[in-house]
């Protein structure tokens, strides 16, 4: 009788776990199906800043970070670089796609010493995913 008494508390418990496991799996079934139809997803956001400026053997490399904040991915990401006197042309950056949610790093190189006051970076266009 013991025996047969463990063997039911057992399926007991079994089945209390069973259960408790369908209603979380339904609560996310029910959740991501939610936010799929009614949640809202951010386009691509992205912003440029200046991560580290170099001196070099003849120049200045200026490193970038590009961080896209939004839930859209990003393709053709082009970043320019000009410096305010206008001395020299602007620079190009083309970053072949930023995922959401990512940062992507790139270099400019000057041939002279550049500083944060003569140089300005900004996102130049992007085809968004």
């Amino acid at each position: 009788m013991d025996a047969e008494m463990k063997d039911r508390r057992q399926r007991a418990v079994e089945w209390t776990v069973g259960a408790l496991s369908g209603v979380l799996v339904l609560c996310l079934i029910l959740f991501l199906g939610h936010e799929a139809v009614f949640g809202e997803v951010q386009p691509a956001r992205l912003v440029v800043s200046i991560a580290e400026i170099e001196p070099m053997d003849g120049g200045t490399m200026v490193t970038v970070t590009v961080m896209n904040q939004g839930d859209k991915a990003a393709a053709a990401v082009t970043v320019n670089a000009s410096l305010k006197e206008a001395t020299a042309p602007d620079k190009q950056i083309e970053f072949d796609y930023i995922a959401a949610h990512a940062v992507r790093r790139g270099a400019f190189l000057f041939p002279h010493p550049v500083n944060h006051t003569v140089l300005d970076i900004q996102i130049g266009g992007f085809t968004e995913l």
